[in-house]
């Protein structure tokens, strides 16, 4: 497959991303203006807003660009043709991972999301339904070969597939706007809770 040719209006709005977390982070969503993210990326204002209309967007496309790269990550480990359970565990770690890695800026957009307009969060919302609907249907087919038989006699597999998937986002919700300490523990107890009463055993 060919690679997509990343472009310098590519870079530039990584930067943009990329400063824009910092800023959010250091000052919150309120505190931080367009002019102190066009200083820091030493643009100009009209430069940034050819990028980003406001900030709302700014802070919504962080978000959002954060999602998708875990996205990719668990696309990537979905190919995998390994021992399946060991490419759940992989994705969960590797999940865990990055969003430990942004969970300062996860944490303000959890506190301060609120201020976003109705349009930016109607939008995100339609996001967040595509996606869920896209990576459901992914997991259906990764997990269609591994649940046990007797589950399957009364769930269908999208339904459980869809159940994994909360689970999993509650995992990855408590380390964004908690401390570290119980993801081990949530994880065990996650994956008890799937080799012992829906997956079949390796």
């Amino acid at each position: 497959m060919k690679a997509t040719k990343i472009t310098k209006e590519d870079v530039i709005r990584t930067f943009i991303l990329d400063k824009s977390e910092e800023l959010f982070i250091r000052n919150g969503f309120e505190k931080t203006s367009m002019d102190m993210i066009a200083r820091a990326c030493d643009l100009s204002k009209p430069t940034l807003y050819n990028y980003f209309p406001c900030k709302n967007d700014l802070f919504m496309d962080v978000h959002v660009r954060l999602h998708e790269r875990i996205n990719d990550t668990i696309l990537e480990h979905l190919k995998k043709d390994k021992d399946r359970l060991a490419v759940l565990e992989e994705i969960v770690d590797s999940t865990v991972r990055m969003i430990g890695e942004h969970r300062d800026f996860l944490r303000v957009f959890n506190r301060e999301y609120h201020h976003l307009t109705h349009e930016n969060l109607a939008e995100h919302i339609d996001w967040s339904i595509t996606n869920r609907k896209t990576m459901s249907r992914v997991f259906t087919r990764f997990l269609d070969g591994i649940v046990q038989v007797e589950v399957k006699k009364s769930f269908d597999v999208e339904s459980l597939a869809s159940i994994i998937l909360s689970m999993f986002d509650m995992l990855f919700f408590d380390l964004a706007v908690n401390e570290s300490d119980r993801v081990a523990t949530y994880k065990e107890l996650l994956f008890y809770i799937l080799k012992n009463s829906v997956l079949k055993s390796r």
